[in-house]
């Protein structure tokens, strides 16, 4: 009877744990799982070229994964496991970052890398979710505030590694026109691109925002080779994390 009675017990709780803790998502074919239609055309294009930007010159990678709606789950606990399971970042730096959003819950949890806490730490990185996702997520804007972190973290990852992101974007604009014969008027789109970035991160007031369209439009510059989203995402690198980063609600 006292046998059957523990079984009962380590049944009732295997089946408690797993039905609290939902499965974790497979694998993405793309820097970010989207499950709630946040995210826009033109965002995932910035997210993912700034992803191989990082890859390509440095092996780090910001994974992304928006949740419609979890319930009865700490939002931490499923980060750290999304991580473990997705393992964002080079395998020997362990320079990954996951970006979990989740909806209704009203929840965004950022985790990092071991390689990337020494200038990331967990208190810049709350500052950064306080002042370029909150404002936005409260004024149901979530995919520019996710765009922003993106961007940021990007941008830290590029600082310490010796080069300059938006250069590179930039940089990256001035080899597509090169290389490719194409027209203004195909050309607008990946200018759009790299306006949208610089009006998430440092909204400019109405005659530098024109200025700055003037100037997208004469050079004529384009990305190019985005179509269906696959910037020869490969999988992720095999990072590893401690759970370092930062959680809000909203």
């Amino acid at each position: 009877m006292k046998k059957r009675y523990i079984i009962f017990l380590f049944l009732f709780f295997f089946l408690l744990t797993f039905s609290i803790n939902p499965q974790t998502p497979p694998k993405p074919t793309n820097f970010f799982v989207d499950n709630a239609d946040v995210l826009n055309t033109d965002q995932k294009q910035i997210l993912i070229k700034i992803n191989n930007i990082l890859q390509n010159k440095t092996g780090a990678e910001i994974a992304v994964l928006i949740e419609q709606k979890l319930e009865d789950v700490d939002p931490f606990n499923y980060s750290v496991s999304i991580f473990e399971s997705w393992k964002p970042g080079s395998r020997e730096k362990d320079n990954g970052i996951l970006i979990l959003l989740i909806k209704d819950n009203k929840n965004i949890e950022v985790r990092t890398g071991y390689g990337v806490e020494g200038f990331l730490p967990d208190g810049k990185i709350g500052r950064y979710i306080d002042k370029y996702f909150i404002p936005y997520a409260q004024n149901a804007k979530l995919g520019e505030g996710v765009i922003n972190l993106v961007y940021l973290f990007g941008s830290e990852i590029a600082k310490e590694n010796g080069f300059n992101l938006k250069n590179q974007l930039q940089g990256n604009i001035r080899t597509n026109k090169n290389n490719q014969n194409i027209n203004k008027k195909a050309a607008l789109p990946g200018g759009l691109i790299i306006l949208l970035i610089i009006l998430y991160i440092f909204p400019p007031t109405r005659p530098f925002a024109i200025m700055l369209f003037m100037i997208l439009l004469r050079r004529g510059g384009g990305f190019g080779g985005t179509g269906g989203f696959g910037g020869g995402f490969g999988g992720f690198g095999g990072g590893s994390t401690g759970g370092g980063g930062a959680g809000r609600s909203w």
